[in-house]
């Protein structure tokens, strides 16, 4: 195996991490954005039955 192969394949994993950190970090705020999103409309439903259930 000489350096340049080495430093290939070093270079390759270190892509590799990078790109499933970036990965993993917009997968998170993709879904917490879309969980507070649900949360939201849940929330406004709770909210108008109980005003529907007090008239």
């Amino acid at each position: 195996m000489n350096y340049g192969f080495a430093l290939l394949w070093y270079s390759f994993w270190i892509v590799i991490i990078l790109a499933s950190y970036l990965a993993a970090k917009y997968a998170i705020i993709y879904f917490d954005k879309k969980w507070k999103d649900l949360t939201e409309k849940e929330q406004e439903a709770a909210d108008q039955e109980k005003t529907l259930s007090r008239s």
